[in-house]
């Protein structure tokens, strides 16, 4: 929306589904601040700080989803694209199910995402 200067940030909230089979999807927020901490040969290099929250009511549970992380990006100012992300965001699942039976799980997600160009043939 407007440049941004090296130390500065600015901040992105995503909404997401994840599908569940024979159930609803579960809805899910990450919010994502990006610092910015160089620009070199017409790249934008990030700090990312990411969390992930859902809660979400079916008929037979509750879950709640909470995780915080990191990562970092390589924006191509040029061109308008990421080059590449990398995050890893440790988790916290928790599920109650009917009869008080409850289940806590911690899991860490990793992704990396690199974008690469080719000439159209």
């Amino acid at each position: 929306q407007k440049p941004i200067a090296v130390g500065e940030d600015f901040t992105a909230e995503v909404p997401m589904e994840f599908p569940m089979a024979g159930m609803q999807p579960i809805e899910m927020k990450i919010r994502m601040t990006y610092t910015l901490t160089a620009l070199r040969d017409g790249r934008a290099y990030f700090d990312m700080d990411q969390r992930v929250e859902a809660l979400t009511s079916q008929q037979q549970f509750r879950m709640r989803v909470e995780g915080v992380g990191t990562g970092t990006g390589v924006f191509q100012v040029k061109n308008g694209f990421w080059e590449s992300i990398s995050s890893q965001i440790p988790m916290e699942v928790e599920i109650l199910m009917e009869g008080g039976i409850r289940f806590i799980s911690q899991m860490e997600t990793q992704s990396t995402v690199v974008t690469t160009l080719k000439p159209a043939q």
